[in-house]
């Protein structure tokens, strides 16, 4: 952190393929992990290297109820879902 000058994990939560969601900077705080795109939007990462795989099971149902119920209780009508890779 002392190179980058960040002060915490940037997305607002992390999906471990344990199945557990961890949350970084939470619903409620903006995060640092798209430049110029922060404000409007929720950081969410899987954790893992995933050049030669995809993500397990676990990890992508855990991201998918987490979306679910980011969609359910916290995103309004004008904002929308995006997925990057490798941002």
């Amino acid at each position: 952190m002392s190179v980058t000058g960040w002060w915490d994990i940037g997305y607002n939560f992390l999906v471990g393929e344990d199945g557990n969601v961890y949350e970084g900077r939470g619903w409620n705080n903006m995060g640092a992990h798209v430049r110029g795109h922060n404000r409007n939007s929720i950081g969410i990462a899987i954790i893992g290297n995933f050049g030669s795989r995809k993500p397990n099971y676990a990890a992508l149902y855990a991201a998918t109820q987490l979306i679910r119920c980011g969609v359910l209780t916290q995103v309004s009508d004008h904002q929308r879902c995006t997925f990057l890779r490798d941002v």
